[in-house]
Parts: structure tokens; sequence; C-alpha cells
């Protein structure tokens, strides 16, 4: 549920992110999401989000950076 990646949790937040990574390619339909938790405030939801792009689409990594 990609509702998670919308929680003002940040724990929770970025444990929806660790997650949703586990899927990889599975997960692309979060990719758009993923791209924009990279300019968040918090740098470990920034971190989760830069792991998991790499797990779901190592290509939208790479053109996030």
């Amino acid at each position: 549920d990609l509702d998670s990646l919308t929680d003002t949790d940040v724990r929770m937040l970025a444990e929806s992110i660790m997650a949703l990574g586990q899927f990889g390619p599975d997960a692309k339909p979060a990719i758009p999401l993923l791209t924009n938790l990279l300019r968040a405030p918090n740098p470990n939801v920034r971190l989760e989000a830069t792991n998991a792009l790499k797990l779901i689409d190592s290509a939208a990594a790479a053109q996030a950076d």
C-alpha cells in the first residue's frame, strides 16, 4: 500500500520504504513517490529512499542522483 509512503511518522516512513525496496522491480509503481522522498528533510528517509530505488530500479536511482 503506497499510502504508507506519505506517513508523517519518520520511523514508520523509513520502515515502509525499506520494506518496499525488498519487493525489487515489482515495486516500480512507487518510483515517483520514492524520487520525491529523496528531497525529504529527514536524512534517514532520504537514505532509505535511495537504497530502495537501487533495489527497485538502479537506472532510476542513477537518474535521481
